[in-house]
């Protein structure tokens, strides 16, 4: 079967769960759903050798990512996954991966969906509802990470945008987003607490 999103037309994952608005801001921090996503699911054959298809970069290490669109995540040895964003499809490798013979890949861009985290309050609100350190994300290099939010898996994306900005983009299933989605909006404040307590006590030391 050939899917052509461009003859259907699927609707976001909060539009489709009945979330009225995809963005979410307070003093701290800013949540939106990002759409226009390619994501491929990508495992190298058994015995098969490191893929080579220019000009992806393919991170052997688990949580390293290389590149930006598409961005490469590894997940485990072997096992990688592909963001690529429409904006700018032009440039993207993506198609590539789909005409090797020794790899697996699915594409899982209908099953996803991602939700863009960023601004001073973005690290707080994470540590809140996941067990990963992501203060320690402050001038580090982009790279990812598979982890439990509220019980729901989900990948984080760590990187940065052209201009500098520090973003966490979260890949969870579609089918529990708005679940996601509401843990995040309800743990904001909190989020917000946390920041300013935490300029303070910089501004006191």
């Amino acid at each position: 079967m050939i899917w052509n999103k461009d003859i259907v037309s699927v609707p976001s994952a909060l539009a489709q769960s009945g979330v009225d608005s995809p963005e979410f801001t307070t003093e701290t921090l800013a949540i939106r759903e990002m759409t226009g996503w390619t994501i491929t699911h990508v495992r190298r054959m058994p015995g098969a050798e490191q893929p080579q298809i220019a000009p992806i970069e393919w991170p052997q290490n688990i949580g390293e990512c290389f590149g930006n669109n598409p961005a490469v995540l590894c997940l485990s040895p072997g096992e990688w996954l592909l963001l690529d964003h429409a904006d700018d499809a032009g440039q993207s490798a993506t198609g590539s991966v789909r005409e090797k013979r020794d790899v697996f890949w699915s594409d899982l861009s209908d099953g996803l969906a991602v939700f863009r985290i960023e601004g001073a309050g973005a690290p707080w609100l994470l540590n809140k509802i996941s067990g990963l350190d992501y203060q320690s994300c402050h001038g580090a290099k982009a790279h990812g990470a598979r982890t439990r939010m509220g019980q729901v898996a989900v990948v984080v994306h760590f990187h940065r945008l052209p201009d500098n900005r520090a973003v966490f983009d979260l890949v969870v299933d579609r089918s529990i987003a708005r679940y996601l989605w509401e843990l995040l909006c309800a743990s904001a404040p909190h989020a917000d607490d946390l920041t300013r307590a935490d300029n303070l006590q910089e501004q006191a030391a």
